[in-house]
């Protein structure tokens, strides 16, 4: 599984995510009033699908990741991890060691003085780095990890556009959500579009259970032969 902000995110990495030698990528589309695609992801979904499709196939889902996925893609040294995070990461390194460069200066110390600025330097980028899975902030009772602080917001508006955005990429309609769309490459025009509308509204419990049976199911091994096939 791919949590992304947006279908951007998905471009600019596109090359990164290719790389890692996968046949089939694709897209698990909905929006919010969705029931119960929202909820089922946000809780268990996202290691169900990772579990289902790992190792086979590539899903994006426009979602912002919990703490405990970001912790499992650290972990597990992770493809979205290494695209994303450790991306962002080093940036954000970079950016400390910028501001550190000045560090003597802006405290009076002489340019030839470099004890206080390496031991305050290497104290940030530890504590930075320690600390950047952990949920350490609270907002309106959830605690988030430093990673999920620093990742685009997605309000309720912004996700349902992002979500045309990425319909609109492979021609479909604006109301064919809930969807999976499969692709080979993000250049091509050909796509496999899975239409879940028939899914609406289960409980979480039988909308995991329909879908488990679909990734078990002929289909998907149809899907995948093709695709190896072309």
């Amino acid at each position: 599984m791919f949590p992304i902000p947006n279908l951007n995110a998905v471009y600019c990495a596109w090359i990164e995510i290719k790389s890692g030698g996968l046949t089939l990528y694709g897209f698990l589309l909905f929006i919010g009033s969705d029931h119960s695609f929202p909820e089922y992801l946000q809780d268990e979904g996202l290691a169900d699908f990772e579990g289902w499709t790992g190792g086979r196939c590539e899903i994006f889902i426009l979602q912002s990741p919990s703490s405990k996925w970001v912790d499992y893609a650290r972990k597990s040294e992770h493809v979205w991890w290494k695209i994303f995070c450790a991306r962002e990461q080093r940036k954000r390194v970079l950016n400390i060691e910028r501001h550190l460069l000045h560090f003597p200066s802006r405290h009076g110390m002489s340019p030839n003085v470099h004890t206080d600025y390496e031991s305050h330097k290497d104290t940030l980028l530890s504590q930075f780095h320690v600390n950047a899975g952990k949920a350490l902030l609270e907002i309106d009772g959830k605690k988030y990890s430093v990673t999920e602080v620093f990742s685009p917001c997605l309000n309720q508006f912004q996700h349902t556009m992002e979500i045309q955005k990425v319909l609109y990429r492979f021609n479909l309609k604006p109301t064919d959500h809930p969807c999976l769309i499969f692709f080979k490459d993000l250049q091509d025009t050909r796509a496999w579009f899975v239409g879940l509308g028939d899914l609406l509204n289960l409980p979480k419990v039988e909308l995991r259970a329909a879908l488990k049976e679909w990734f078990a199911g002929p289909e998907f091994r149809e899907l995948m032969k093709e695709a190896n096939g072309a």
